[in-house]
């Protein structure tokens, strides 16, 4: 038993031996371990630096190459602008030139046909794309522009140069006569340039012509105001108001008996325009229009040839 016991207590002790030699070996291991790491490091720092130191140097060697192809770049450039910049003055120059020359050919093109449309519009020859043009329209007053007729489309003068018309209508004529008096046409022509006056004579509302007014008074406003317009060199225009009856068929025989007579009276005047109905509507059709505007035309012919007919629209 003690014999056991002794070999027990002797194994535990070899067994302690060589764990702690073991540990002592596992220490020293890890020791150098450690410094061999440690010189590894010192050895990568190194190489490091020394890579680094390299580095700085090529980076200066470059700059300086770069420093010099800079220059050299640079150089070039400014010469390469100089020369662009003086080739873009020499095209600015070539392109105003062409701009010029091209504006003074558009201004005398301009001119020229300005010029033909004048040669068109006076009778002469001229540019037929002109002459299609839309002609170019005047103020004109009977002592300059003579009496009007119509070319086609277009109100002309005696020269045949288009006019333009504008100017003032009175209200019915039996509502405010005290308007038609010379002070006012005089006014009408200085301070408000207008080249036409229109007489409004109602036919058929309260006062009218066809509806109990004073005929003889309404005529007499009417050649008054012929004769004011023509004093101040304006443009007159008859008118025989249709309104509230509608149809100028209406009052057919009295238009026929009053253009009649002032045609008769007016028919040495070369500034009297006549408006034979100046607003028909309600039902009144294209048809009733133009029957009732042959019959007064033909009545207005007998007496003056030439004067200018106005006739009212339906629409």
């Amino acid at each position: 038993m003690k014999k056991q016991c002794k070999i027990l207590v002797l194994f535990f002790c070899i067994c302690f031996l060589q764990v702690c030699f073991v540990g002592c070996n596992t220490q020293e291991q890890n020791q150098d371990r450690e410094s061999n790491s440690s010189s590894v490091q010192i050895e990568q720092e190194k190489e490091n630096t020394k890579e680094k130191e390299s580095d700085t140097v090529d980076v200066v060697s470059d700059s300086d190459n770069s420093n010099g192809k800079e220059t050299s770049l640079s150089q070039e450039h400014t010469g390469n602008y100089d020369e662009i910049e003086e080739s873009n003055k020499d095209e600015e120059t070539s392109n105003n030139l062409k701009d010029n020359g091209t504006n003074s050919d558009k201004k005398e093109q301009q001119q020229s046909s300005i010029t033909s449309g004048q040669h068109t519009a006076n009778g002469n020859s001229g540019s037929s794309n002109v002459s299609t043009s839309r002609p170019v329209q005047r103020m004109g007053y009977p002592s300059t522009s003579g009496a009007l007729h119509v070319e086609g489309s277009q109100l002309v003068d005696s020269n045949g140069q288009p006019i333009h018309l504008r100017g003032i209508s009175t209200h019915g004529l039996a509502w405010f006569p005290q308007y038609v008096n010379e002070a006012a046409f005089s006014q009408f022509r200085r301070e408000w340039n207008v080249n036409v006056m229109r007489l409004a004579m109602y036919t058929a509302e309260y006062g009218g012509y066809c509806s109990g007014g004073d005929k003889e008074a309404l005529k007499q406003l009417i050649r008054n105001g012929v004769a004011y317009a023509t004093a101040q060199d304006m443009y007159v225009i008859v008118d025989w108001h249709i309104l509230s009856d509608n149809n100028p068929n209406t009052y057919k025989a009295q238009a026929k008996e009053f253009f009649a007579q002032m045609s008769k009276e007016f028919a040495g005047h070369n500034n009297v325009i006549y408006e034979i109905c100046n607003e028909p509507n309600g039902a009144t059709s294209w048809a009733e229009i133009k029957s009732y505007a042959e019959e007064l035309i033909s009545v207005i012919r007998k007496n003056d040839k030439d004067a200018v007919i106005i006739v009212g629209t339906p629409n």
